[in-house]
């Protein structure tokens, strides 16, 4: 028998799926089919936001000039361009872990407030502090701050973005 899913889940997978996340990617993080995924959006006419599908076709065009600068590229750009699409990939990764536990934090933060673990405002702001900092490392472009990578020479590398490798 299949497992029943909540109100709550599928808000969550609604939301999730309004966000941009792909429906093999919401069928892995819920364990749902994709029969049962399939209908719930037929029958609710679930739609991504408008702000995703700019996005994504922002995206598709930025993809396309990519696609296009590395034909046209000789090798050693090449080699740099895939060298720095990597570290960018990884840093991407990295802010997914971050957020992973930043979501973590939150319920921990809210779990303490729900059974009384903060006795103290200090508590709090300590608290919330620390979610600052989290959010900072886990989505740097909101906080207008940049990636420092350290490169296996030791040197600071600054990757602002794929428009560096075009100038």
């Amino acid at each position: 028998m299949a497992k029943q899913i909540s109100k709550r889940q599928w808000e969550e997978i609604r939301a999730d799926f309004e966000r941009g996340l792909s429906q093999a990617e919401i069928r892995k993080k819920y364990n749902i089919s994709p029969s049962t995924l399939g209908s719930k959006i037929a029958r609710e006419g679930w739609r991504l936001s408008h702000e995703h599908i700019s996005a994504l076709s922002d995206f598709k065009e930025a993809s396309a000039k990519i696609s296009e600068s590395f034909l046209n590229a000789n090798e050693t750009q090449k080699k740099e361009l895939l060298d720095r699409t990597i570290t960018i990939l990884e840093d991407n990764e990295l802010m997914i872990n971050n957020r992973k536990i930043l979501k973590a934090f939150q319920g921990k933060i809210i779990a303490g407030l729900k059974n009384g673990a903060y006795e103290k405002p200090n508590d709090i702001k300590a608290g919330t502090s620390a979610l600052k900092d989290i959010e900072a490392i886990a989505n740097p472009q909101a906080n207008k701050q940049e990636i420092n990578i350290q490169n296996t020479n030791a040197q600071q590398v600054n990757i602002k973005s794929l428009d560096d490798f075009y100038e």
